[in-house]
């Protein structure tokens, strides 16, 4: 049995944000096609950009968390 079914995608995730290029004028979640997942920090670097891992918003990593969920 899969736990992944269509509610966990990576729009309705909350470590999910949508990219300003894909919908600049208004950044709507549900717009986008491609955001940052912001679950895990990126890898220090020498430069002084650090960029997120950009996802599809219908991908799902399994470690999925609902926007407006409370953490505890």
């Amino acid at each position: 049995m899969s736990y992944e079914n269509s509610n966990l995608r990576c729009r309705n995730c909350k470590f999910w944000w949508p990219l300003a290029d894909d919908q600049p004028e208004t950044h709507l979640r549900q717009h986008a096609k491609r955001g940052e997942c912001r679950r895990h920090a990126p890898a220090p670097s020498s430069s002084t950009v650090q960029e997120w891992a950009i996802v599809q918003n219908d991908g799902w990593c399994g470690e999925h968390s609902h926007v407006g969920m409370d953490d505890g």
